[in-house]
Formats: structure tokens, sequence, C-alpha cells
């Protein structure tokens, strides 16, 4: 069967026998660091702050993060599972974002011991030294980047964690169980269907996608909670 384009959010996908194949140009490539600081966005960000954003200006997305890439690697996993006998949808994306999860969980843990336990220390600190009254440039200026830094690498770390937990797995369940419903929809007898994945689809599915940006916030507060109790 001949090949069609459909224009897609991520881009342009072509689909063959129900299969998506990517035919969009390089994605884009993003650091270590520079995915740590968000700094890949910073072009766009000062181009947005110019003149009103197009369409067409927005970054090219990751090629793990695709419409096309989502949805092949979330089908190929859940027909491995079927064929096991055992399909889940929790499994399913674990094996699909176990990284991205353990990397936005240590992010919140991280917030979660500065917030509660280094911050008062280090402001702890602060305050001895100005009750004091006798506070040397050396130290001041120690205290001062101590402080800075703690304020820095807690707002970072959290945003990270917030950004991979409810953004990178949010994003891949929302495309990834949309994907499954509508492969599934395409198979099923058309006397058969009826309005239950536009149901799933529009309601179920953006509502957890949604609940995931909170729960997003949630190893953080737990970590906050037991530091601040031990």
């Amino acid at each position: 069967a001949p090949s069609t384009v459909e224009p897609t959010a991520s881009g342009l996908i072509a689909v063959d026998e129900g299969k998506p194949t990517l035919t969009e140009g390089p994605p884009l490539r993003i650091g270590v660091l520079s995915k740590l600081l968000m700094a890949w966005a910073s072009p766009t960000v000062a181009k947005g702050y110019k003149t009103p954003l197009e369409e067409e200006d927005a970054p090219p997305l990751q090629y793990n993060l695709r419409t096309a890439s989502v949805v092949e690697r979330a089908a190929a996993q859940w027909d491995n599972q079927v064929k096991e006998g055992k399909p889940g949808i929790v499994r399913l994306y674990w094996n699909l974002c176990s990284r991205a999860v353990g990397v936005g969980i240590l992010g919140a843990c991280l917030q979660g011991v500065l917030n509660v336990m280094v911050r008062p220390l280090v402001l702890k600190l602060v305050v001895g030294a100005v009750a004091e009254g006798d506070v040397g440039l050396l130290q001041g200026s120690a205290l001062v980047v101590a402080f800075s830094s703690v304020l820095f690498f807690e707002a970072l770390s959290g945003a990270n964690s917030r950004h991979v937990l409810g953004d990178d797995v949010g994003t891949a369940f929302l495309t990834g169980t949309a994907g499954l419903i509508h492969r599934k929809a395409a198979v099923v007898a058309p006397q058969a269907q009826g309005q239950d994945e536009i149901v799933l689809v529009g309601a179920d599915v953006m509502r957890s996608f949604e609940n995931l940006k909170m729960l997003g916030m949630g190893p953080g507060a737990v970590v906050g909670l037991l530091s601040g109790i031990t």
C-alpha cells in the first residue's frame, strides 16, 4: 500500500500499513549540561522575547520524544507483553521510561534534602555569623556563595525533576497510550466501534497526563517530609 505523509506536532510522519516512520530531518541533539540548565531553549526564548513565535520556530524534538518513535516502541513493548501473557500499562512505561523516572526521582530527592536539611543549616550559619557581628570579608563571601548555591541547586533540581517526570514521562505516556488506543480502534470491526476510544483519549488519558504533572512533585515532598522528621 502506498504511504501517505501526515503533519503532526512532532513533524511529518509517513504512514505505511499502519506503521509510522519518521521522515523529518536530524533531531535536536542536547548535551547533558544543556539539558540540565535547559540552555537548549535559550535561542527560542530569546527570539520569542523580540518577536512573536511561529510554529516553525519551535525547536525539533529529540528522536526518543517524537510521536513515531514513542508509538513504535510502545507498540513493540505491548506486543511482547501480550505474547508473554502479562500485559500491563505500568510495566510498559517502566520499560520505556525507567531511566527518566530514575533521573526525575533523583532530582526530587536532591531538592528535598537541600530544602529541608541543607538550606536551614546554611541559613543558621549565616544568622549566627551576623549575630556575632564580627564577620570577615572572606567568611561573609563564603557564606553568601554557599547560601546562593544551595538556593540555585535546589531550584534547578526541582525544576528538572518536574520537567522530566511531568513532561518527558508524561508526554511519553500520553503519546504512547493514545497511539495504542488508535491502533486498537483501527482493527476493530466498524459495527463494534463506539465512543470509547474518544472518551479514553479525550478524557481519561488527558486527565492521567495532568495527574502525572502533579505526581512529579510527590517524590520531593516525601523526601522533604522524611528529612524533616529525621
